[in-house]
């Protein structure tokens, strides 16, 4: 179905089907019984449901499904905003939007997910391979959001109650990075600056690694040792009180900063076992707020617990 203006319709059904709409494109439900489904509109592209039994691909200037479901890839791309209810892959998800991007439940049963937009939402987001989202602005978690890897990169970061970010017994790794050039883990919410709180960093799970990183920056990241206030540091450690039943047996929670790293709470890690360790990776100076910082490991019985590197 081709058309230099707008289409509207019910449904459509074919072997293998294509609707590419010049304008705006609002249709109830379209199904390729046979192979690939491609459907695109210059505008707005409003689709109650769309089926393929190869690949699915849908464009559009704004996208708004209902359901998406492909046996093989499916890859949907908006220039603008694009909300997605229910997007089901056999294969691998790649969801794109200029805009917000607002995913309310995926699943890619055989493959990897990937979300890219400039402010994403996840409702709920399920993996068998590696779960990577990228997002200029904000990526807020309101569920599950899972894969055998889990990369968060965004300006900032926000975790709900509801949320959880990995699965101890299938995410290998998750990594969060911050590309706002500056981050801080533990404490409480502070308006213009990446953070994951104590209790949105208690809602992440791995059976190996947690990591929270600054992205390196283009400036020239000097390797001299260069002890400064540790509030002004490139990464905060700040109170928190995190469990060593979120990460695998021989699991490392990593902190990582391409400058300074200042530990300005008192952080404690417990429930460490004997092959646990926590990681302060600095390129400059790492410093201890004397009055108010302390970093302490301990073991489910109260002792000192695990490795501090």
């Amino acid at each position: 179905v081709t058309s230099k203006s707008d289409v509207t319709g019910q449904d459509a059904t074919g072997k293998t089907l294509t609707l590419d709409a010049g304008g705006q494109a609002k249709v109830g439900t379209l199904a390729a019984t046979g192979g690939d489904l491609n459907a695109a509109a210059g505008k707005m592209l409003d689709l109650g449901s769309a089926t393929a039994a190869g690949a699915l691909r849908v464009s559009g200037a704004e996208l708004s499904t209902s359901t998406l479901t492909a046996s093989t890839r499916l890859v949907a791309a908006s220039l603008g905003d694009a909300t997605f209810a229910t997007a089901i892959s056999a294969d691998s998800i790649d969801l794109s939007a200029t805009g917000t991007l607002t995913v309310i439940d995926a699943k890619a049963t055989n493959g990897g997910a990937s979300l890219t937009g400039d402010n994403i939402v996840i409702g709920k987001v399920e993996a068998s391979g590696g779960l990577k989202a990228t997002a200029a602005g904000l990526i807020t978690v309101n569920g599950l959001a899972t894969g055998s890897t889990v990369e968060l990169t965004s300006g900032d970061i926000t975790v709900a109650a509801t949320a959880q970010i990995g699965r101890a017994s299938e995410t290998g790794a998750v990594t969060f990075t911050s590309t706002s050039g500056r981050a801080a883990v533990g404490g409480q919410e502070m308006s213009g600056l990446y953070r994951l709180t104590d209790a949105e960093l208690d809602r992440v799970a791995s059976k190996g690694d947690i990591t929270v990183a600054v992205a390196p920056t283009s400036a020239r990241q000097s390797l001299v040792f260069d002890l400064q206030d540790p509030g002004g540091a490139t990464f905060l450690v700040d109170t928190l009180s995190f469990g060593g039943a979120q990460l695998g047996a021989s699991g490392t929670l990593r902190f990582v900063s391409p400058g300074s790293i200042g530990a300005i709470g008192g952080a404690r890690f417990d429930g460490m076992g004997a092959g646990q360790s926590v990681l302060l990776q600095a390129a400059n100076d790492i410093a201890l707020a004397g009055e108010t910082g302390s970093l302490a490991l301990r073991d489910a019985a109260g002792n000192l617990g695990g490795t501090l590197r």
